[in-house]
């Protein structure tokens, strides 16, 4: 995941999580009663939970970076204006909109970077989002899972007494 952008890596690990939340549906969501498989729905569960867990944490690495990015792009227009203000001069004919326009041209690219840095931001904040979700609906699955296997457990151990 080295060359790729903020946005390209966001979306791996959202398609991948996505595909585990997925196949880990399909194998879950029909009616168990058996404690057997009710235990090997759980272990799937804690496995499934755990990969989550793990792009969870790519995706905050993601957002962590993407904010440094975006300070650091959001220093560079400050210092790009400071920079912009010295340079603009101009002559006592120039009007202030020329003045202003010469002071934007001058921290043009510098805040084409913050734009861009945050963009990658809100990205990366909203990749950290969905997998939040996606970790959560796995959790609360495997939760409901230990819920039932100790009802059965209960039931049948109530049963035999």
């Amino acid at each position: 995941m080295t060359d790729l952008t903020l946005v390209e890596k966001g979306q791996m690990l959202v398609d991948g999580a996505a595909r585990i939340r997925r196949e880990f549906s399909m194998q879950v969501n029909r009616e168990i009663s058996d404690p057997s498989e009710l235990h090997e729905a759980l272990i799937r569960a804690r496995t499934a939970t755990d990969q989550l867990e793990l792009a969870l944490i790519h995706g905050m690495n993601l957002l962590r970076k993407a904010e440094i990015d975006l300070d650091i792009a959001r220093a560079s227009v400050e210092e790009a204006e400071i920079n912009a203000l010295d340079g603009v001069k101009g002559t006592q004919f120039s009007s202030a909109k020329e003045k202003s326009v010469e002071f934007n041209l001058r921290s043009l690219e510098e805040r084409r970077a913050e734009r861009q840095a945050l963009n990658d931001y809100k990205q990366a904040k909203h990749v950290v989002d969905v997998l939040r979700l996606l970790h959560k609906g796995v959790d609360s699955a495997r939760y409901d899972l230990k819920a039932r296997l100790d009802a059965v457990t209960l039931t049948r151990a109530i049963e035999r007494g």
